[in-house]
């Protein structure tokens, strides 16, 4: 009957753990790639830790000599609303030059985020001139 107890108590404590390390490990993270689009490339990863927030950290790089430069977009899929467009302000211009973009979302009012849509651009270093072109499509694990 003792070791009954005691194996009985094993297990809990084996399965709770377990299962608290599964639930850590899947709490926010969802993606981590890289990607080549119009002017330019880059590598990140990106987590969501609810269905109304997501983050991400992104090297993007310019990947041409042509005068242009390249930075990234992020479209929040917001399903029965309008699209939320999140950019870039520092621009990667200058071949193989490279920024740095980290930064978060959540949406408000109640409205849950169902993915985010990653885009390259190239782009005038004065803003004008903007090509953009979708690379991946990050669907939350949390809507």
């Amino acid at each position: 009957m003792l070791k009954s107890i005691r194996a009985k108590r094993a297990a809990t404590i084996v399965g709770a753990t377990l299962s608290a390390s599964i639930l850590c490990m899947s709490q926010a993270f969802a993606w981590s790639g890289d990607w080549n689009g119009p002017g330019g490339g880059g590598a990140g990863d990106i987590s969501f830790s609810s269905n109304t927030t997501a983050s991400w950290d992104f090297t993007v790089i310019d990947t041409k000599s042509d005068g242009y430069c390249t930075r990234m977009k992020i479209i929040v899929d917001r399903p029965y609303w309008t699209d939320v467009p999140l950019y870039q302000t520092n621009y990667a211009c200058g071949y193989q030059k490279a920024t740095h973009w980290k930064d978060s979302y959540s949406t408000t009012g109640g409205t849950k985020m169902r993915s985010l849509k990653l885009q390259q651009c190239r782009i005038h270093s004065n803003g004008d001139d903007e090509t953009c072109s979708q690379v991946a499509q990050v669907s939350n694990p949390k809507y």
